[in-house]
């Protein structure tokens, strides 16, 4: 029994995963979300690699592909009824193989083999060549392409699972388990034999790079780390469906970046931190960009820290950034919340008090930071924030993306874009923020870094009393934050819960490794040396080794209460 909460890889995973025993492939199997209808899932599932295919092959035409093929079902129509023939009575060709032969049994001059005539003496079998029928043909071959090609276009389909189930089925059957290569020559039996003849057409038809393509990423094929992962990507892409609906095809690599190259033809989804496309503008629309206190990041931009010590941290990585370079620069912030109803306004004000404070050459650009989820019709603009509903099958909404610089010198922004919901710069070109960029003294408040992998071990099952941790830690001295690194798992979402409602911040890392852990923790301290003490919750040997000189470390949990 395969239970996905109880294995670290598996556990948040969405999609397909292969099922391997003794390194021979078995099938797949499809983690399906818990918390989210099945329906609702593969609908957002087929519009994301609907969007992203759309964009990477035809960046001019968004929806191309639903144009020039016909629907999986049709497709599936034309050939159904030959497949079945096929698998009941498959092309076959004469194959030299082996077998085991009594001396008694030799019906063949070449099956008298040497082995065969001493193994006849004591009335024994051995092995000898011999002519098979074998089902590896081009014909079968291609016909087993044909149904994989058609079942990753009834992918991109939510109405479309019968037959994806169906064909799922199909290359079970051993006629299809050969070995499935390119077709790279239309043989003589395609055209001659009307059920390969149809399945061929078929073929000519799905034959393109676009239907080979899938989602991403990781090895885990169609795999994502979690849902919410899922509906970044797909916020992301909604956004630069509008953004070349507003400012045009993009400029440079523009989509291609999307998506890497894979053998066959094929791509991958592919959207790593920082991801830029460029539009005519310039604009640039990013995905997860960092931008830190020190404004060497991503564009230069500048991320100022919050007044209150208790609330700061030094960079931000919004999902979704649409940053207006040319002419006044303009900055809108998109982060995708895949949460329930009751929590959209919440979070909507932490994303503004997160993102607002981000500024080019001293200058304040943020125009509005717009929390996007999917209950359809819920939507509010505030004063500079907001949020709006997204969801595959539904009306995309107006989104509040800067204006075209041939805009703005005509009219107000409201007047174009009634949610833009920020001041002109004009109100506010003469505030700027100070920071002090050498070391903070000795006595100031201590920032406290726990590593939750370490904590973990420390604990074996135990629970601790979070409340008063931080200030354990700290020994006495003021606190002026206390953040955690853990990796992004289902089984800590409830505890990163509830230690943010205590105040803490959590720097989430997108791998269960521990290599990729430690390199994080020892970013984020060397980050909070600069500005005063660090106290780093850890007994790790590992990571002590490579923590910077001025960082102090806490490894007795037991001057913690438990619970």
């Amino acid at each position: 029994m395969i239970r996905p909460a109880a294995d670290d890889q598996l556990s948040g995973h969405v999609g397909l995963v292969e099922i391997t025993v003794d390194g021979v492939k078995l099938g797949e199997v499809e983690l399906v979300p818990g918390k989210l209808s099945e329906p609702a899932y593969r609908e957002l599932r087929a519009d994301l690699q609907r969007v992203w295919t759309d964009l990477v092959f035809d960046p001019n035409g968004v929806s191309s592909v639903h144009a020039t093929i016909p629907t999986a079902r049709e497709l599936w129509r034309r050939v159904d009824a030959s497949v079945r023939k096929v698998v009941d009575r498959p092309n076959e060709q004469l194959v030299v193989g082996t077998t085991t032969r009594r001396l008694d049994q030799v019906k063949r001059a070449q099956e008298l083999q040497p082995a065969v005539v001493r193994a006849g003496v004591w009335g024994r079998s051995a092995m000898t060549r011999t002519l098979q029928r074998s089902t590896d043909t081009p014909e079968n071959q291609m016909t087993a392409v044909t149904l994989q090609l058609l079942k990753s276009h009834a992918r991109r389909d939510p109405s479309a699972d019968d037959i994806t189930r169906r064909i799922d089925s199909l290359l079970r059957e051993p006629v299809f388990s050969h070995s499935r290569q390119p077709i790279r020559r239309v043989t003589w039996g395609m055209r001659s034999d009307p059920r390969y003849g149809r399945v061929l057409a078929v073929h000519q038809i799905l034959n393109r790079p676009e239907l080979a393509a899938t989602e991403g990423p990781g090895e885990l094929r169609l795999g994502v780390p979690a849902l919410s992962r899922l509906f970044e990507y797909w916020v992301y892409l909604q956004v630069l469906v509008a953004a070349a609906e507003r400012y045009g095809p993009p400029t440079g690599a523009g989509f291609e970046q999307l998506a890497v190259s894979l053998p066959g033809r094929r791509r991958r989804l592919e959207l790593p931190r920082g991801t830029t496309v460029t539009f005519p503008g310039p604009v640039h629309v990013a995905f997860e960009p960092v931008i830190n206190s020190r404004g060497d990041g991503w564009m230069g931009l500048e991320y100022v820290p919050h007044p209150d010590p208790t609330r700061q941290q030094m960079f931000a990585t919004p999902d979704v950034v649409v940053f207006r370079e040319g002419g006044t620069p303009w900055l809108t912030v998109f982060d995708a919340k895949y949460i329930g109803r009751s929590w959209v306004e919440t979070e909507a004000v932490k994303l503004h008090e997160k993102y607002a404070r981000i500024r080019l050459s001293g200058i304040p650009i943020v125009r509005n930071v717009v929390a996007v989820h999917p209950h359809v019709g819920f939507a509010c603009q505030w004063a500079g924030y907001g949020h709006l509903a997204m969801a595959p099958g539904a009306p995309a909404p107006k989104l509040p993306l800067p204006l075209p610089i041939a805009n703005e010198g005509n009219s107000s922004p409201s007047q174009h874009d009634p949610s833009a919901g920020a001041p002109d710069h004009g109100l506010s070109s003469g505030l700027s923020y100070s920071r002090d960029d050498g070391r903070a003294p000795e006595d100031s408040p201590v920032a406290v870094v726990a590593d939750q992998y370490w904590m973990h071990q420390w604990l074996a099952g135990r629970r601790l009393d979070i409340a008063g941790l931080g200030a354990t830690v700290a020994g006495g001295r003021a606190v002026r934050s206390v953040e955690i690194v853990m990796p992004r798992i289902a089984q800590l979402v409830p505890f990163a819960t509830a230690v943010e409602r205590r105040g803490w911040t959590v720097h989430w890392v997108e791998s269960i490794e521990r290599d990729a852990q430690i390199p994080a923790l020892v970013a984020l301290v060397t980050r909070r040396v600069i500005d005063g003490p660090v106290v780093v919750l850890t007994g790790d040997s590992e990571l002590l080794r490579q923590l910077p000189d001025s960082a102090e470390t806490f490894d007795d949990l037991s001057q913690v209460p438990l619970l």
